[in-house]
C-alpha cells in the first residue's frame, strides 16, 4: 500500500510539473491558427467585392436594383473596329532585315583571289606587262585601270600583302554595317523611322533607326576616312580604295517570312474591341423577384465597381475591419473550442495542419467559384465535413462545418441562402459516414448530400418566389454537388489517411484481416499469444459496443497488441504447452524484464511493418504501469536471500491508456488470462474473477487517464463474464464406451 501511495504521488508531482514539450506544442498550436487565419482574412477580402446581396446568376433578385449613374457595358464585338485594331498592331510591327553574310564572304573572295593572281602573275617571267594585265583581268572578276594593276605588279611580295590584309580588314568593318542600294535608302527613309536587323553570324538582333543605314557611297566615304590611319603610301590607299569600290556592294536583304510572321502574332495578340451600351441612371438593371441571368451579374458588378469608386475611403476600411474582426472572432471561438473539448487535436500539430488544409481548399475554391461564372451552390463544404467526420470525430466535423458555412456565406457576399445550403449538406453527410466501414457508404452518402441539397435549394428558390423551371435549374446543381463531394472524399481519403498516418475505420478492416502477415506468423510461431488475442479481441468489441466505444477499432488493436511476444514467444506460458517452464531457471527480477520487454519490441516490430500510430498506442499502453504479479511475488518469497525487493522493478514502463479502447483491451487481456486459469469454471467464478481483476486495475491506477467511468466499467464487467461464460462453460462429461463395457 505504501508503494502504491508513492507511485501516485509520483504520478500527481509530474503532472504538476511544467513540460518544455507541451509548452512547445502549444505555441506550435496557436502559431499554426494564427497564420491559417490571416490567410483566411487575405483569401475573403482579395478580388473585388462581391455586390450587395451576393446575387449571382441563377439566383432570384429580392428587390428592385437600379443603376446609380450612367455607365457603360460591353455588348458584343465590333468586328470592324476589331480588325482595325488588330491591322494597326501589325502595322506597328518593324520591318525585319538581315545582314548577308553569304555576300560578305563572296566580296573578300573575290579579293583573296584578285591577290593571289597578281602575286602568280610577277613571277611569270615569259608574259611580258600588257599580257600580265589582260590575264589578270580575264581571272578574275576585279576590273582595275592599267595604272593601278602596273602599280600592284610592281610591289615587293611584302608590300602586296600589307595592302590585301588591310583592303580585306576595311571590307569586313565596312560590310559589317547595314548597306542598301540607294533607291531602298530613300523608301527607307519615307516608310519607316526604326528597323529590326539581325546578324546570324554574331547571332545579334538590334533595332536600329533608318539613319544608321547607309549607302554604298557611303560606305565608300567611310572606307576612306578609315585608311589613311592604315597605309602610308598614297598610290597603296588609292589603289586600296579602288579595289574597295569595285566589290563593295548590298548586303541588307528584306526577310518578308519573318516580317508577316511577326505582324500575324501581333494581330493575334490584340483584344477585340467590344460595343459600349449605355446604361443610364435609374435604370432598372434587374427587377425584384426576376431570374438574375449571365448579362445581369456582368451589370450588377459594374454598378458595383462605379459604387466602390464614389465610395470613400473611410468606407473601405470599415468593410476590411468588419470582415477581418469577423474571422478572428471566430478563429478565437474555434480555438477555445479545441482547447475545451478537443484537446487530443488542439496539440496534435498533424491534425491542425489536416484541418487548416481542408479549411483552406474550402474556402479557396469557394473564393475562385464565387469569382467565376460557376453557382455557388458547387462549393463542395460537405465533402470537408465527411473527411474530417472520417478521419477525426464527428462532433469537431459539425464544429468546423458551422464555421465554414459563414466563411463560404461571407465570401458569396453575406448570403443567407449559401449558408443554410452548405450547412444543411455538411449535416446529413457527417451523420451518414457515423462508424463508415465500407467506401461505398462514402458514395451513399454523397447521394443523400445531393438529395439534401436539391431539397434546401428547392425550399429557399420558393421563399424568393422562384417558378418551377428555375427550382429544377437549381436544383441540379445540388444533386451534382452531392456527387462531386462522394468521389473527392473517395479519392483524397487514402492519401490524407497516408499523409497524416490516420487511421479510420476502412484501414482499420483492411488490418482486420487474418491474413495480414504479423498475424500469419503468430500462428506459427506463437499459436497460443494468437489464440489469446483473437478471445481478447471478442471481449473487447463486445464491451466496447456495450459502452459506445468502438468496437472495430478495440478489436483490431486486440489483434496486434501482443505482436512483441514473436521474438521469445517460449517465455510466455500460453505458447508452453506443457513444456518446462523457461522461468524456472531465472531470477525473477529477470522473468520480468523478459515478460516486460515484449511492449518495447512489439513497438519495433509494428514500425518495421509500417503499422499506424493508433495501432502502435495499443501495444505500447496494453499494460500501463502495472505489475507482473507472479514474479514479483516471486521474488517476495526469496527476500531473506536476495535483499529488499522494489515494485517499481516489476511494473512495466509505459504509459496508461489513454483511451477507451486501449483501456478495454488492457482488461481483457487481462481477464481473459485470470479466467483461464480457474479450474472448473462456472459463471459465478469467472464473473467474481471478472470483477476482481477490475477493481485492482482501477485501484492501481491504470485507468486514471482514460474516460471510462463506473457506470462503463459495470457494463464492461457484466459484457466481459457473459462472453467468457460462453467461451469457458463447463461440459457434461460423456462416458467412456469401454468402460461401459466392463
Amino acid at each position: 500500500m505504501k508503494n502504491l501511495k508513492r507511485d501516485r504521488m509520483k504520478r500527481y508531482k509530474a503532472l504538476k510539473s511544467i513540460d518544455p514539450r507541451a509548452v512547445l506544442r502549444k505555441t506550435t498550436s496557436f502559431l499554426l491558427i494564427a497564420v491559417f487565419c490571416l490567410t483566411f482574412v487575405f483569401i475573403i477580402l482579395i478580388g473585388p467585392r462581391p455586390y450587395e446581396g451576393g446575387l449571382r446568376e441563377g439566383d432570384i433578385a429580392t428587390k428592385t436594383i437600379k443603376a446609380p449613374s450612367d455607365f457603360y457595358v460591353p455588348a458584343g464585338i465590333n468586328q470592324k473596329m476589331t480588325r482595325q485594331k488588330k491591322e494597326d498592331a501589325a502595322a506597328g510591327v518593324r520591318d525585319v532585315y538581315e545582314i548577308d553574310n553569304e555576300e560578305v564572304r563572296q566580296v573578300l573572295s573575290e579579293v583573296s583571289i584578285y591577290f593571289d593572281e597578281i602575286s602568280l602573275l610577277k613571277k611569270d617571267d615569259k608574259l611580258n606587262e600588257k599580257r600580265k594585265a589582260s590575264s589578270l583581268k580575264t581571272k578574275t572578276s576585279i576590273s582595275l585601270k592599267s595604272s593601278y594593276i602596273s602599280y600592284l605588279m610592281a610591289l615587293a611580295e611584302k608590300e602586296l600583302s600589307s595592302i590585301e590584309r588591310v583592303t580585306e580588314g576595311l571590307l569586313r568593318e565596312i560590310m559589317a554595317k547595314p548597306i542598301v542600294v540607294p533607291e531602298k535608302k530613300k523608301e527607307l527613309d519615307r516608310r519607316d523611322k526604326k528597323i529590326t536587323i539581325i546578324d546570324r553570324s554574331a547571332n545579334v538582333e538590334v533595332i536600329a533607326g533608318v539613319d544608321e543605314v547607309i549607302t554604298e557611297a557611303e560606305a565608300l566615304e567611310v572606307a576612306q576616312g578609315l585608311i589613311n590611319d592604315r597605309l602610308d603610301s598614297r598610290d597603296a590607299r588609292s589603289a586600296s580604295l579602288e579595289i574597295i569600290s569595285r566589290v563593295l556592294s548590298a548586303n541588307l536583304v528584306f526577310n518578308e517570312e519573318l516580317t508577316g510572321k511577326r505582324k500575324q502574332e501581333a494581330r493575334d495578340k490584340a483584344l477585340p474591341v467590344y460595343r459600349q451600351n449605355l446604361i443610364k441612371k435609374n435604370s432598372i438593371i434587374v427587377a425584384k423577384s426576376q431570374l438574375v441571368t449571365g448579362q445581369h451579374t456582368l451589370y450588377l458588378q459594374k454598378a458595383q465597381e462605379i459604387q466602390n469608386k464614389e465610395s470613400n475611403k473611410t468606407s473601405k476600411i470599415y468593410y476590411y475591419y468588419s470582415i477581418s474582426t469577423f474571422v478572428i472572432m471566430f478563429f478565437l471561438l474555434f480555438l477555445l473550442y479545441l482547447k475545451l473539448y478537443e484537446p487530443a487535436v488542439f496539440l496534435n500539430t498533424r491534425y491542425l495542419v489536416l484541418i487548416g488544409l481542408l479549411s483552406f481548399l474550402i474556402i479557396l475554391s469557394a473564393k475562385i467559384i464565387s469569382l467565376s461564372i460557376l453557382s455557388v451552390y458547387l462549393i463542395p463544404l460537405a465533402s470537408i465535413s465527411i473527411l474530417i467526420a472520417i478521419l477525426l470525430n464527428g462532433r469537431l466535423a459539425i464544429v468546423m462545418t458551422l464555421f465554414l458555412s459563414i466563411f463560404v456565406g461571407i465570401i458569396t457576399g453575406e448570403q443567407l441562402s449559401t449558408f443554410i445550403y452548405s450547412l444543411s449538406g455538411g449535416f446529413i453527410g457527417i451523420y451518414l459516414v457515423q462508424n463508415v466501414r465500407r467506401r461505398a457508404q462514402v458514395l451513399k452518402a454523397g447521394f443523400f448530400v445531393g438529395l439534401m441539397s436539391c431539397l434546401t435549394i428547392i425550399n429557399i428558390d420558393f421563399m424568393h418566389g422562384l417558378n418551377g423551371k428555375a427550382v429544377l435549374y437549381e436544383s441540379f446543381w445540388g444533386l451534382i454537388n452531392g456527387l462531386v463531394c462522394a468521389f473527392i472524399v473517395m479519392g483524397i481519403l487514402p492519401v490524407l489517411e497516408y499523409l497524416f498516418k490516420i487511421t479510420t475505420n476502412i484501414s482499420l478492416l483492411e488490418l482486420s484481416d487474418l491474413n495480414h502477415p504479423l498475424l500469419k506468423e503468430m500462428v506459427i510461431k506463437a499459436p497460443g499469444t494468437y489464440h489469446h488475442s483473437l478471445i481478447v479481441g471478442n471481449l473487447a468489441e463486445g464491451a466496447a459496443d456495450s459502452i459506445g466505444a468502438n468496437s472495430l477499432l478495440a478489436r483490431v488493436g486486440a489483434y496486434y497488441h501482443d505482436i512483441g511476444k514473436l521474438s521469445k514467444p517460449e517465455y510466455f506460458s500460453e505458447n508452453q504447452m506443457g513444456f518446462d517452464d523457461k522461468h524456472a531457471e531465472l531470477a525473477p527480477k529477470m522473468s520480468s524484464l523478459i515478460i516486460t520487454s515484449h511492449i518495447k519490441e512489439g513497438v519495433e516490430l509494428a514500425r518495421k511493418y509500417k503499422l499506424s500510430d493508433t495501432i502502435l498506442d495499443f501495444i505500447r499502453q496494453h499494460h500501463g504501469t502495472s505489475l507482473t504479479f507472479y514474479f514479483y511475488q516471486r521474488a517476495l518469497e526469496r527476500e531473506k536471500k536476495d535483499g529488499e525487493v522494489k515494485e517499481e522493478d516489476f511494473r512495466y514502463n509505459a504509459p496508461l491508456p489513454q483511451t477507451k479502447e486501449v483501456a478495454l483491451v488492457l482488461l481483457a487481456d487481462s481477464v481473459e488470462a485470470a479466467t483461464r486459469a480457474i479450474a472448473s469454471p462456472t459463471h459465478k467464478k469467472i464473473k467474481k474473477t471478472v470483477q476482481k481483476i477490475i477493481n485492482n486495475k482501477f485501484i492501481d491506477g491504470q485507468l486514471d487517464e482514460c474516460d471510462l467511468t463506473l457506470k462503463d466499467l459495470h457494463k464492461i464487467s457484466a459484457s466481459f463474464s457473459r462472453l467468457l461464460a460462453g467461451i469457458y462453460h463447463s461440459r457434461v462429461e460423456y462416458p467412456d464406451p469401454d468402460n461401459e463395457a466392463e
